[in-house]
């Protein structure tokens, strides 16, 4: 049976030349003065249990969210844009017309938060790349390996607290700088393709005017923060900012 796949909702229809889930040509669907553009899709593949085997598929993940921001991506060059949730996927358009016209109060609220802004990402890793200088222990080489290894412990034991402090600081001081912030929890080392430990993932939706100050401000943070390592990703359709509950994932009944 097949579905539409919900991408973004926004104010206006675009002329999107991306293309959707499985390569799929992407449309509009209008309803209530709102846009949907969606991809069609085999509805079967998104019910519960079939989805729970995609979203454990790393390979299916990366290639399925890479096609979704896609054409969030294009739909929001063009104005603000509500991006639905990955696997957000209707029976068929009537039902879709439906929750746009339902919510259309609270889509249009989400939509006027984000217009002008955009979101950041801000990933802090804890630094363990200093020398260890342990104190010369008694004994023959096995026990100097041991005192060696339990002091190496205990230091990065250390390090990784005063960096998960120094996040915090960092987040506060950079959310000064954004209308919204919000801290996600660290991504599978697998998605984000760092090995070093996250102690912060924030997201901030900055006006776009303040682009250069909040730029400024990550840049002055990372030479500051001798315990961590900064990494400033994006600009982003707002994820983080513009969910809407009524385009939740999986299959809407």
């Amino acid at each position: 049976m097949t579905g539409v796949w919900v991408h973004a909702v926004a104010g206006t229809a675009g002329a999107s030349t991306a293309h959707g889930i499985n390569d799929t040509a992407v449309r509009w669907v209008g309803a209530g003065g709102l846009f949907a553009v969606v991809s069609p899709v085999d509805v079967e593949d998104y019910e519960p249990d079939r989805l729970e085997q995609h979203l454990s598929d790393l390979e299916w993940l990366e290639r399925t969210a890479h096609e979704h921001h896609r054409v969030v991506t294009a739909a929001a060059a063009a104005g603000p844009v509500v991006p639905a949730a990955l696997a957000t996927v209707y029976h068929d358009e009537a039902r879709l017309v439906d929750d746009l016209t339902r919510h259309r109060d609270e889509l249009t609220a989400a939509l006027d938060r984000v217009a002008g802004r955009t979101e950041w990402g801000v990933k802090a890793y804890a630094r363990f790349d200093a020398p260890v200088d342990a104190p010369a222990a008694g004994g023959g080489p096995g026990t100097a390996y041991l005192h060696r290894r339990r002091t190496e412990l205990a230091t990065r034991e250390q390090r990784y607290e005063q960096a998960t402090e120094a996040a915090d600081a960092v987040h506060e001081e950079l959310s000064a700088h954004a209308v919204l912030a919000r801290q996600h929890p660290p991504q599978h080392p697998q998605l984000s393709g760092a090995e070093d430990v996250t102690v912060l993932n924030g997201a901030y939706l900055v006006d776009d005017d303040r682009t250069a100050e909040f730029e400024r401000a990550v840049e002055a943070l990372g030479a500051r923060e001798t315990t961590l390592r900064l990494e400033l990703t994006g600009p982003w359709p707002p994820y983080s900012f513009a969910a809407a509950p009524a385009l939740r994932a999986g299959v809407a009944s």
